[in-house]
């Protein structure tokens, strides 16, 4: 794996321990919740297609662009029906996850939402925008969910942009993302925002770490 130096010689980030535990065992679990995956083909299931389908997704048809493609999974009614990985990959392998992640953190915020944890409509529990006449503060958890808070922030892949700032040169990518000024009223304009997804991730994160105490 790799991170970044900041604030941080490469001595000192070797001398950090993780700050989370690691996965417990679940050997004896079925997936998704654990490790074992059923041997049982699902009715109706092409497997002729299916692995046509993997074929193609790891093909390398012009060499002097390659895919690169490091893993593939297939789930069909709740359970896995085809995984396929790269050399040197493998089902324990970590991978990001890019723009993917979005969508978990909808089904996160869902579950957390329906747990009574959030309220999708009351302003995002974000203490750096609580300040006295802070405009940033009526902001709900379901504006940010729809990327349309108002918070300025440009999702442009470029030498002193907002993204490539927040990824590589912040230590918090979630804390960057909170000093973003608001640039239009909530409601009012659509922009699409890894930002705001940080701080969607940031808050799934500060209520389930509360809630374990």
């Amino acid at each position: 794996g790799c991170t970044l130096a900041i604030d941080a010689t490469p001595e000192q980030l070797r001398a950090q321990t993780p700050d989370f535990e690691p996965r417990p065992q679940l050997a004896d679990r079925a997936w998704p919740i654990g490790d074992v995956v059923s041997e049982t083909p699902l009715a109706g299931i092409d497997s002729n297609a299916l692995a046509a389908a993997l074929d193609y997704g790891f093909a390398e048809p012009d060499p002097d662009k390659p895919i690169l493609t490091r893993a593939i999974l297939v789930v069909h009614g709740d359970q896995l029906v085809a995984e396929r990985y790269a050399e040197g990959i493998d089902a324990n392998t970590r991978l990001p996850g890019w723009s993917m992640t979005k969508s978990v953190n909808a089904t996160l915020i869902g579950i957390l939402v329906g747990q009574g944890e959030l309220d999708l409509h009351a302003p995002a529990p974000i203490p750096a925008w609580q300040g006295e006449e802070d405009p940033r503060a009526g902001i709900t958890l379901d504006q940010l969910m729809r990327m349309s808070s108002g918070l300025s922030f440009k999702e442009v892949y470029g030498p002193l942009t907002d993204a490539t700032a927040m990824l590589f040169e912040s230590p918090s990518a979630a804390e960057f993302a909170m000093t973003s000024p608001l640039d239009s009223p909530p409601d009012t304009v659509w922009s699409y925002s890894s930002g705001t997804s940080n701080l969607l991730a940031w808050i799934v994160r500060q209520r389930v770490e509360a809630r374990a105490g």
